[in-house]
């Protein structure tokens, strides 16, 4: 991914960027060419390991490149808005704006592996279960289900970790403009579209310094 200087991402930054979304595509190359499959993910950071875990259908392809561990890469679309050019103080000036697509992305970069341990398995399904519904009023848990039932569906499904060796993030936000323009983007994205996920890092970068 091409991340200039004023778009860089910083690594603690773009792992707590990651963390808002679930949804992410792993990309594996093959003999035929590449497999992508959007998946929901955990992540997970300590002092010895980043790594992200999910699960996948045993029915999936990506299943058959899992013998052995391979190098794959995981890309979270955080969020995204267009920008009109419509939006900056300096086309009254000079005219000259196009629009463009303002976004924050993180790419995970690392080895994939599969996992069949059935209670590790089950762990992972019950701890993405819980963070998706942890806000309910009354959240349904992975107990719920009746257990046979359960032990079931997790027969059908195969674990996934991608041990992250390497992440790239950019937060493309308007810091290529003059701080006027880049008021207008956010004012506009604020006018138009006041419930985008992107609207937080657009308000952000524009209280932080240049550097």
């Amino acid at each position: 991914m091409l991340v200039p200087p004023k778009f860089f991402l910083r690594e603690d930054d773009a792992w707590s960027a990651l963390q808002q979304r679930v949804l992410g595509t792993v990309v594996v190359g093959s003999s035929s060419g590449f497999e992508a499959t959007p998946l929901p993910w955990i992540a997970s950071r300590n002092t010895s390991e980043r790594s992200l875990r999910g699960h996948v259908s045993a029915a999936n392809p990506l299943v058959k490149l899992l013998q052995s561990p391979v190098a794959a890469v995981v890309l979270f679309e955080v969020a995204d808005a267009y920008i009109s050019p419509s939006w900056y103080p300096s086309k009254e000036v000079s005219g000259k704006v196009v629009p463009t697509w303002n976004y924050v992305s993180v790419h995970c970069h690392g080895t994939l592996e599969r996992f069949d341990d059935p209670n590790e398995l089950r762990r992972n399904v019950e701890k993405l279960t819980s963070r998706m519904e942890n806000e309910r009023a009354e959240p349904w848990e992975v107990t719920n289900a009746p257990s046979e039932y359960v032990d079931q569906l997790l027969g059908g499904i195969v674990g996934v970790c991608l041990r992250v060796n390497r992440i790239e993030g950019k937060a493309k936000l308007s810091q290529n403009r003059s701080t006027v323009d880049a008021t207008g983007a956010l004012n506009g994205l604020l006018q138009e579209a006041p419930q985008n996920a992107l609207l937080p890092y657009q308000r952000n970068a524009l209280s932080r310094p240049s550097e």
